[in-house]
């Protein structure tokens, strides 16, 4: 599990094995995370990641972020 991302995009060294396996943890655009909540299902801009993983049921990258609202996900980051 990789729980954070240096300047280069690369997780912290320990996380090097997780990188070789999967890629570069991606650029969201914008900074924008997909909200799936019930009447939302919308992108927003979270107050902060608090950690990534990748996930091998969708092949992807996700990270769990809070919202401005203190509500806690894990969620995709918009990449198209």
């Amino acid at each position: 599990m990789t729980y954070q991302r240096t300047p280069t995009g690369y997780p912290v060294p320990g996380d090097q094995a997780t990188v070789d396996a999967y890629g570069l943890i991606p650029e969201a655009i914008d900074g924008l995370f997909q909200d799936m909540r019930p009447g939302r299902a919308t992108w927003e801009r979270p107050k902060r990641i608090i950690h990534w993983q990748h996930s091998a049921t969708f092949n992807r990258w996700s990270a769990l972020v809070e919202f401005e609202d203190g509500y806690q996900t894990y969620t995709w980051p918009k990449l198209f």
